[in-house]
């Protein structure tokens, strides 16, 4: 968290009564009435300001009923026994207490109060301020954030800790991402959360440690199912998490905290200006807390504030004026030239601090905001995490291009999560006056001394491993126009999209109402335990060769359902109705979250978000809207452009394939190619030894599944899988295919041995993965000989589609075509354009010129172009 930043502290008033009412004996005020509670959620809330010294305090509580979780899961929580009246009637009274100190309470019928946290640091995350959630439990850690931490308590009720992202990444060995999906295997006895049984919390962060998230699990579980060389142990825990998809999901749902819950709250309703002691001193003498008395009595807001808002002395040693005088002093030959921004560094004030050493001197220049005028011609200023400082100066900048310490680690280290500087001078072994671990007690010239040294062993170790090119020919141009990207945003028209969430809401209704018919029972079809119960205790349904889960029920997730959906009509309902359900939990509920006054989204392309180079897209992740589907184009149509102002889809065709015939000089696979041919048929053809024209969908399916699997290491049980043939079948089909393709034969195990022989592959740029283990035994071993495949055609195809988005945006800028030609989206092999209604076809096939261009590697690239209105008439 940023210092000298206002503060806003939201209480969770509940969870701190519970915490107090069991860990305090029996205490009475003066008429014989049960305080205990009340007086240690006083006791905490005094020790809470006392520390964090808030600036704004809001209160949220629950509201006694059930809530939306109950009304999808009759079993949340069932197991908790209910409190004493005694606990309840003490409730009241901590209002009030809050009431004295003018705090603002929220609350809201069939939510918690951990949904309205959420809903609180959602509303304010934009605002410049620190938010401090003061709790008695560790739920809400899932809101961490670089604004948001969470202050909470140890054993009873006088010791407190503070979480931030580092403290929980310490404690928990996860990614704060990564806490909802812990949770979902786990399970939460407390609230009666299931997770998969059999899972504990070791054996879930083994799993989310190796697997990175339930997403990508369950999205390749069958593919890591079918290795080769998986071990028993791997092989009976992936099996065990298959059977319970529906569990695990379900869980995450009930344990996710809600951020859209309707309440109406400002800065100004919640501001804490606590004038007048005499209410909340009334209040205690009443109930007897005289203790508390003395302690509020020693309560001084106003000197408190001078303490927290406190400047520490920062060593200057040439401070300079003019930031024109300042670049006129800069020796490029004899120097280099760092920008950060103050509070990125823990530092007083505003604005951005400049340095560069010269004559054993460093030269400070310190401003609100670079002066535009100032021109930085061919210097390369250092700095770390550029896309920020592009987004809050980009007038400034957006003709500089910055040496990103954080994207120079990304490639030195692409497999990693964590690209703190901590974790880069932990990393390097880079040497430290102080210990990064206590930034906040660095000065400038600390962070001077350590940034010099980063950037000496940061830079070397990229020249030495030959990384200088994708550096600075790729990476380092992107980041500028992957801000304007997303400052563009695309439209998002709020009335389509709420005309799709009833269309599809009504039909779960419908389905729910006929399944119910159907069943002759009415039960909660998102449980699996009471979808199993129906379906196979009571309507008797065979379970003949279905899976179980831990538990020895029947699975009813929907691989398994669709192998009985002819067993009774009401299967092919659940099925639909588990797909509308995700659609409406995963898009429609959670995409007006993110528009904003304009009616626009923007997502956060993250250039360090994959360890082969691709692009991911993360709030929201614009990557993964559904593709197929009648009610997936409904959501993409909902997706719209500006007025005036039409999309245009430009898409590279088959392009990882296209690039493998290439680098393989397949002579056949490229015949394929140069006359124009679908690939996958031709394949199917060649395999099948008949005409292209006779080729059935079926046969292509096979080929195209496999065509694809070849470039992502796929084995033959992994391909039966994904072809729905055996493993004979596929066996004696793959041998076919490779005695057509010897070339692309010869070029795998090329990159095998290639990759044994240096411990790690790259692309024709340059962009490595570092395979340590290839060569060896066991899981990770077939697993970087998977990647030694894949990385360098699925790499290239990254380094390719950033290049031609570089070379795009020269010529806009160059053509002066900025405002009428806009990229807006990147989808893996996709851009898509806002383009005016009026510009000539003459601009846009200069567009698929520039992203045609690669010929220096000579692959054949074709780009495909559509043109709507709106995401969903795109051609997908």
């Amino acid at each position: 968290m940023e210092v000298n930043k206002k503060t806003l502290m939201v209480v969770d008033s509940n969870a701190l009564i519970h915490r107090a009412y069991h860990a305090l004996p029996g205490l009475v005020d003066p008429k014989g009435v049960l305080v205990n509670a009340v007086y240690g959620f006083c006791l905490i809330f005094l020790k809470a300001i006392d520390d964090i010294k808030p600036d704004y305090i809001v209160a949220t509580f629950d509201v006694k009923g059930k809530t939306f979780r109950h009304e999808e899961f009759e079993e949340y929580k069932a197991q908790r026994k209910k409190n004493p009246d005694n606990f309840y009637e003490q409730i009241p009274m901590v209002k009030d207490f809050l009431k004295s100190f003018g705090v603002m309470i929220l609350e809201k019928e069939g939510f918690e109060a951990d949904d309205i946290i959420g809903t609180v640091c959602e509303k304010f995350k934009d605002e410049d301020i620190n938010i401090i959630v003061v709790t008695g439990d560790l739920d809400t850690l899932q809101l961490l954030t670089e604004q948001v931490n969470v202050w909470t308590l140890k054993k009873g009720i006088s010791n407190s800790v503070v979480y931030d992202i580092k403290a929980f990444e310490d404690k928990y060995n996860l990614r704060v991402d990564q806490f909802v999906d812990f949770k979902a295997l786990k399970g939460d006895p407390s609230d009666n959360i299931p997770g998969v049984k059999g899972i504990g919390e070791k054996t879930a962060i083994e799993i989310l440690n190796k697997y990175q998230s339930l997403d990508q699990l369950y999205r390749n579980i069958d593919s890591y199912l079918s290795e080769s060389n998986i071990s028993a142990k791997d092989k009976k825990l992936l099996t065990i998490l298959k059977e319970n998809e529906d569990e695990a999901m379900f869980s995450r749902h009930l344990s996710a905290i809600k951020k859209d819950v309707d309440v109406e709250v400002t800065m100004e309703d919640i501001k804490f200006d606590f004038k007048s002691k005499e209410k909340v001193l009334s209040f205690l003498r009443e109930k007897g807390f005289n203790s508390l008395v003395v302690k509020l009595n020693g309560y001084d807001r106003e000197s408190n504030q001078k303490d927290k808002k406190a400047v520490r002395k920062v060593i200057k040693i040439k401070e300079i004026d003019s930031g024109v005088e300042f670049i006129k002093g800069f020796d490029e030959q004899h120097s280099h030239l760092f920008i950060f921004e103050n509070k990125h560094l823990n530092l007083p004030g505003d604005g951005l601090v400049s340095f560069y050493k010269s004559d054993d001197q460093w030269n400070i220049f310190k401003t609100i905001n670079w002066i535009p005028a100032i021109s930085l011609g061919k210097i390369v200023p250092f700095t770390y995490d550029s896309k920020n400082l592009y987004h809050k100066y980009f007038d400034s900048f957006k003709e500089v291009l910055f040496y990103d310490f954080k994207i120079a680690f990304w490639l030195l280290d692409p497999d990693r999560k964590d690209y703190s500087i901590e974790a880069l001078v932990k990393k390097f072994n880079i040497k430290s006056d102080k210990s990064i671990s206590f930034v906040q007690n660095y000065e400038l010239e600390d962070w001077i001394n350590l940034f010099d040294n980063i950037m000496n062993v940061i830079d070397n170790r990229i020249i030495n491993l030959k990384l200088d090119r994708v550096l600075h020919e790729i990476e380092k141009p992107l980041t500028p126009i992957l801000v304007k990207m997303e400052k563009q945003g695309i439209g998002l028209n709020i009335k389509e999209l709420k005309k799709v969430k009833d269309k599809i809401h009504l039909e779960i209704l419908t389905l729910e109402e006929e399944i119910y018919d159907l069943t002759q029972e009415k039960f909660n079809i998102n449980s699996p335990k009471q979808l199993s119960e129906v379906l196979f205790n009571k309507l008797k349904l065979s379970t003949k060769g279905l899976a179980k889960t831990t538990t020895k029920n029947i699975s009813t997730n929907s691989d398994e359902l669709e192998k009985i959906i002819d067993s009774h009509p009401a299967i092919a309902k659940i099925l639909k109705f588990k797909e509308l359900k995700k659609l409406e939990n995963s898009f429609l509920d959670t995409l007006p979250n993110f528009i904003d006054e304009n009616n626009k989204i923007h997502t956060t392309f993250v250039q360090t978000g994959t360890a082969t180079g691709r692009l991911s897209s993360d709030t929201p992740n614009l990557q993964n809207i559904p593709t197929k589907g009648d009610n997936g184009k409904l959501v993409r149509k909902a997706f719209e452009a500006s007025e005036g102002y039409d999309l245009i889809s430009f898409d590279y065709s088959q392009m990882e394939l296209r690039i493998a015939a290439k680098l393989a000089d397949d002579k056949t696979m490229l015949n394929a190619f140069e006359t124009g041919k679908d690939f996958h048929r031709y394949t199917a053809s060649l395999v099948n030894h008949i005409d292209y024209d006779k080729v059935t969908r079926e046969q292509r399916n096979k080929a195209k599944a496999l065509n694809f699997g070849i470039i992502y290491g796929m084995g033959v049980r992994s391909f039966a899988q994904s072809a729905g043939i055996s493993k004979e079948e596929a066996r004696i089909f793959a041998e076919e295919y490779f005695e057509i393709y010897s070339g692309l034969r010869k070029f795998i195990d090329g990159l095998k041995l290639k990759a044994r022989e240096k411990s790690y592959c790259e692309t024709l740029y340059g962009r490595k993965r570092f395979l340590p283990f290839i060569g060896g035994f066991g899981f990770q071993a077939a697993f970087e000989e998977r990647i030694a495949i894949n990385m360098p055609i699925q790499g290239l195809a990254a380094d390719i589609i950033k290049k031609a988005m570089i070379k795009i945006d020269e010529y806009l800028k160059a053509n002066h075509f900025e405002n009428d030609i806009r990229l807006i989206l990147q989808i893996h092999d996709e851009l898509i354009f806002e383009v005016k209604a009026n510009v000539q076809d003459k601009e846009i096939f200069n567009i698929i010129d520039k992203m045609m261009e690669e010929n220096e590697l000579g692959i054949l690239l074709k780009v495909d172009k559509t043109r709507a209105k709106n995401w969903g008439e795109l051609k997908v």
